[in-house]
């Protein structure tokens, strides 16, 4: 296995020298399993069933891999706990990946709500400027008027409009009666 490591390693050395660069990234879609070792190329196919037909003796595949069953089978144990121990590294980094990307979902929606909060509430501060303003400008129409009251000015409940109210209904009241009686005399 060691072996098999370190020629790839030379491969990768040949590429950058080559001028093929890798840009390594980390995250969860870059994570592969290459801890077990590369296959034993044995091809057990159609030729062992051309051989048979024919009534050669074929060698037994077994016979040939028990050379190597021990040290094999060490490397592939030896593999697979690599490969177990990745996995659960890979497990937990995508767990605390899930917490993180929760708690800034959360934050990110807070925050959200915070700006809507504030947006109303630049409405509402101009809304009430708005108005203000209506107000100061109908304030300086009545002190360009002379200081003659309007209807809109007062309430229903105030006492001074009804007071003016009534004065001028008596004073239209004279005047209607000095009118006529002008009329009769002249």
């Amino acid at each position: 296995m060691a072996g098999w490591l370190a020629a790839n390693h030379k491969s990768k050395r040949t590429d950058i020298d080559m001028g093929f660069t890798f840009s390594y990234k980390s995250g969860l879609d870059l994570v592969q399993n290459c801890d077990l070792p590369p296959p034993i190329k044995l091809f057990a196919g159609p030729v062992n069933k051309i051989g048979k037909v024919a009534g050669q003796e074929v060698v037994d595949d077994e016979v040939l891999m028990s050379k190597d069953s021990e040290d094999g089978k060490f490397e592939i144990l030896k593999a697979l706990r690599l490969s177990q121990t990745r996995a659960r590294e890979a497990e937990r980094k995508c767990s605390v990946l899930l917490k993180e990307r929760e708690a800034l979902s959360n934050l990110l929606l807070d925050e959200s709500l915070r700006l809507f909060a504030y947006q109303q509430w630049v409405r509402l501060l101009e809304f009430q400027v708005s108005k203000l303003e209506r107000e100061q400008r109908t304030e300086s129409l009545k002190s360009d008027a002379g200081g003659i009251p309007r209807w809109e000015d007062y309430g229903e409940g105030s006492s001074s409009m009804k007071r003016y109210a009534a004065a001028a209904f008596c004073l239209a009241i004279a005047g209607m009666g000095l009118a006529i009686g002008c009329s009769y005399i002249f």
